[in-house]
């Protein structure tokens, strides 16, 4: 049973966390929803990577986040209504290739 909707165009990859659901979205770059009410979610932050976000993994206040032309994105979602990129990991399978993103503590 449907309890609630938000379009997210592009969604590849969804996690969520404390409330909200990180979204890999393609084109669309990292899209966060809030979900904290299900019957009403709605997008409150985006943040618009150079390429195509295909996974995310979600640690604390980082968003990593698998960009096929750039590597992996390390966004901050302190705020998630204002998501904003502190480094890249570059990663050896080339520009054109992103890998899938896992976070194990330590």
């Amino acid at each position: 049973m449907e309890i609630g909707i938000c379009s997210a165009p592009g969604a590849e990859e969804l996690v969520v966390s404390g409330g909200y659901a990180y979204l890999a979205a393609g084109m669309s770059g990292l899209r966060i929803i809030d979900v904290s009410n299900p019957t009403s979610p709605a997008e409150v932050g985006i943040y618009d990577t150079p390429g195509n976000a295909s996974d995310i993994a979600i640690n604390g206040i980082h968003a990593f986040v698998a960009d096929y032309s750039t590597g992996i994105l390390v966004i901050n979602v302190a705020n998630p209504s204002a998501p904003y990129e502190v480094g890249i990991i570059r990663c050896p399978a080339g520009p054109t290739e992103s890998q899938p993103v896992a976070i194990t503590p330590l």
